[in-house]
């Protein structure tokens, strides 16, 4: 999903066109750094987490940056496999 970015004044907001919620750039910002952190930690463990690539603000794209950084940082440490956590579908009611 692609956020659209915006104005208000000289202020970026960003809105998903889906849903209609805005985000300031802080908190457009916090929630990549929050998916990098989780990308890097998870690849640290050994897993990779789907749901980031389908429920996110980039696609996915922040988690995947943190997983090359674990990479990049202990590659040495890290094993070559990991396992895949597919991504799981809400429960219809």
């Amino acid at each position: 999903m692609k956020w659209i970015e915006f104005y208000i004044g000289k202020e970026k907001r960003y809105i998903n066109p889906v849903r209609g919620n805005v985000l300031t750039e802080q908190e457009y910002k916090d929630h990549l750094d929050k998916d990098f952190n989780a990308g890097f930690r998870d690849r640290c463990v050994g897993i990779y987490d789907k749901w980031y690539r389908y429920n996110r603000l980039d696609g996915g794209a922040a988690y995947d940056r943190g997983q090359k950084a674990a990479v990049d940082e202990y590659s040495d440490k890290l094993p070559d496999s990991f396992t895949v956590i597919e991504m799981m579908l809400p429960a219809v009611v």
